[in-house]
């Protein structure tokens, strides 16, 4: 009986442990999928601010107040 025992408990451990390889080598995966879908993401969400002035064609200036900004910019021009 104590043989029979042993058996059950080694294959009960090896099955355990087959299992929690495979499930930390999922989440692994999904950390790096996760991990490069962030760096997609932000690539994406960054835009270029020289490409908005080559765009709009006019700069605004640093000491300019916001109000005359958008009227700048805006579209009673």
């Amino acid at each position: 009986m104590n043989r029979r025992f042993a058996i059950v408990v080694l294959v009960v451990l090896t099955a355990g442990a087959s299992i929690l390889a495979y499930v930390f080598h999922l989440r692994l995966a999904a950390v790096a999928e996760f991990d490069r879908q962030v760096k997609l993401s932000q690539a994406d969400a960054v835009p270029d601010p020289l490409e908005y002035r080559s765009l709009l064609g006019k700069e605004s200036s640093a000491g300019e107040n916001f109000m005359a900004a958008l009227e700048k910019f805006g579209p009673h021009q």
